[in-house]
């Protein structure tokens, strides 16, 4: 034991026993070699340590999320406080009970100066003139009491003044053309609207006030209703809210003013529709339609304006603004069209949306623009419009062709520009191409057969599904391709790649495949139907022989083993149907060509099993393998 005691060995170890506090104290520890090659491994005590669990930190909110909560909370302190941050060293209950009194009186003002005129019109108080002038009087009191207030304590008391003085000199001007004729040239009265509007703007700009720039623009909107004379003035009401929109949009260039851009996109399309309701006749179709125009154009550059000016990116208030301008414009136009014309002609308006956001969207791409939601919303509403003006042009049949084309072009822009989103649109407009053909073309060209002449459904059913296949086969090609590099759109303007460009090349290989499976099988029994009703189970087991010997030998050419796949269950699916099915059914001529026919199918996909034997060889197959895979 002393001799083992002294030998130094690295095999040597020792046993340890593990310590129990109820068991006797443990006997002494003898050493001991274990000779080679019996090894026994090495235990030792480890004490286990669990660190405390710790839950994960919080995600953070994204930039377009942070933008979204910072006009909210801007927005919600202007509404209670009168500004976007609450002056310091204020209290609460002074920057509440300030604002509000204020804004209590003067909309109680506005509405009397509106009843004095409307009660010394009916009682035949004062003169026309004496009411206009008592009314510009007055206005213009309150803006030059506004202005020499303005900057100092009582600023807040010189913005109220400052927006009832605009909104009465508003309606004093309005009344004074609209309804006393006073100002007999209309051209006089909206350039001192204009007038008006321009020192509205400038006054709200210099004295920072968006509170002044608010009442002049719910005064100046309210004005017609107050002083309305029961009939209808398209043309001098919409040149009015023209004016008035205008008058917004030299604002925006200057102020980040949401909640001003809102009011007046809310009273402009507010006060149309309320008076093409009230008002609107046929004859009145090209003004409504002109001036629902111009509002469109209007709204479309008021929410990017101050943007474009500040290098800003687009928050969710300024897409949310876009979406419903156009949303109201198209819907607005398509019940003016249909209304007295037919469907097909909504097609100039949605034609005419499309080119106008596809002209925003070289103007983004030629200033090289920073702002992923803009892009992506104006192409969203490109191709949404592009989509919804062929069914509109096109009859039924043809919508599926249509949408076909418009999928490939989209996809060979996404290749070209490297745009994921514009790739998913590609696979949207596939979908709808899908969907329109099995849900409506199916039934109408295979079930529901109207004609007697089989070459003019043919050439029908060739366009509708033959142009969707060749368009996959085209979409896998582009898919297949190399990727590009570098594209006209930068990573940041664009979307994640939300399905993966490998599955993508596999679906339009399934699909394409599949759906020329099934066209190719239908066409051939309506043939079949017309020409030789008896050989029409005969002859489509000719065809899928002939598809499974195309897999196979497809699958050979291209190393795709699912394809061999395919195409072996497609060779037994047809030899179970002609000893199941065609031997009882098929007359005895036909039997004899659809067997040696098929025969001579099956015969061929055997002979290209053989001729590439060397293919299927496991040595073969077992040397090209990199050296780590060959075990």
């Amino acid at each position: 034991i002393e001799r083992l005691k002294r030998r130094e060995t690295p095999k040597e170890f020792v046993l340890k026993e593990t310590h129990k506090p109820d068991s006797a104290p443990a006997e002494a520890k003898i050493p001991v070699s274990i000779p080679s090659p019996v090894q026994a491994p090495k235990t030792e005590e480890r004490k286990v340590i669990q660190k405390p669990w710790t839950p994960p930190p919080p995600q953070q909110p994204s930039e377009f999320e942070k933008n979204a909560q910072e006009i909210i909370g801007k927005i919600w302190n202007w509404i209670v406080v009168g500004e976007e941050h609450r002056p310091r060293n204020v209290s609460f209950e002074y920057a509440v009970a300030s604002v509000w009194l204020l804004r209590s009186a003067i909309l109680i003002i506005l509405t009397g100066i509106g009843f004095f005129l409307k009660y010394s019109i009916e009682n035949n108080l004062i003169g026309p003139s004496g009411r206009i002038a008592v009314s510009i009087t007055v206005g213009l009191a309150m803006v030059i009491c506004g202005i020499r207030l303005a900057g100092k304590k009582y600023h807040i008391i010189a913005q109220g003044l400052l927006g009832g003085g605009v909104a009465t000199l508003y309606l004093s001007i309005f009344a004074s053309y609209r309804i006393y004729k006073l100002i007999p040239d209309a051209k006089l009265s909206f350039a001192i609207m204009i007038l008006f509007t321009v020192a509205t703007a400038i006054i709200a700009i210099r004295l920072n006030s968006m509170l002044v720039a608010i009442f002049g623009i719910i005064g100046g909107f309210c004005t017609p209703v107050m002083l309305s004379t029961g009939t209808a003035d398209f043309p001098g009401l919409f040149s009015y809210m023209l004016m008035l929109g205008i008058g917004v949009l030299a604002i925006a260039k200057y102020k980040d003013w949401k909640i001003l851009n809102s009011l007046s996109f809310v009273f402009t399309y507010g006060l149309y529709l309320a008076s093409l309701d009230k008002f609107y006749r046929h004859e009145d179709f090209t003004v409504a339609i002109t001036f629902i125009s111009l509002f469109f154009l209007l709204f479309s550059a008021i929410p990017l304006l101050y943007n474009i000016v500040h290098k800003e990116k687009s928050n969710a208030f300024t897409l949310l603004g876009m979406f419903l301008n156009a949303a109201t414009f198209f819907s607005t136009s398509f019940y003016l069209i249909t209304d007295q014309f037919e469907k097909k002609w909504v097609a100039v308006v949605s034609l005419s949306l499309a080119i106008f956001y596809i002209m925003q969207i070289l103007a983004f791409l030629n200033r090289k623009l920073n702002d992923r939601n803009l892009l992506i919303l104006l192409t969203g509403f490109a191709s949404f419009f592009i989509t919804a003006t062929i069914p509109l042009v096109l009859s039924g049949e043809w919508v599926t062709t249509a949408w076909s084309i418009q999928a490939v072009i989209f996809l060979w822009m996404s290749c070209k520009m490297k745009s994921n989103f514009i790739r998913m649109i590609s696979y949207l407009l596939y979908f709808l191409a899908f969907a329109h053909l099995f849900i409506f073309d199916f039934q109408k060209n295979f079930i529901d057969v109207k004609t007697l002449d089989y070459a003019d459904g043919m050439l029908t059913r060739l366009m509708t599904f033959g142009i969707l296949v060749i368009s996959m086969a085209f979409g896998y090609s582009l898919m297949k391709g190399k990727k590009a590099e570098s594209g006209i759109i930068a990573p940041e303007n664009d979307t994640g790649e939300f399905i993966p460009r490998n599955f993508a090349v596999a679906m339009f290989a399934i699909f394409g495949l599949g759906l020329l499976f099934i066209y190719l099988s239908l066409e051939l029994d309506t043939f079949l139907n017309f020409k030789a009703p008896l050989f029409r189970a005969g002859g489509m087991s000719i065809l899928w022989g002939l598809f499974g010997f195309s897999f196979v030998l497809g699958g050979i050419v291209k190393n795709m083993k699912s394809l061999r796949y395919a195409g072996l269950v497609l060779f037994t699916v047809v030899v179970l149907k002609v000893f199941l099915s065609d031997l009882s059914n098929l007359s005895q001529l036909y039997r004899i060509i659809a067997f040696l026919a098929l025969g001579l199918v099956v015969l061929a996909g055997a002979f290209i099993y053989v001729r590439f034997r060397d293919f299927f060889n496991t040595e073969t197959q077992k040397k090209d393998l990199p050296d780590e895979k060959k075990n």
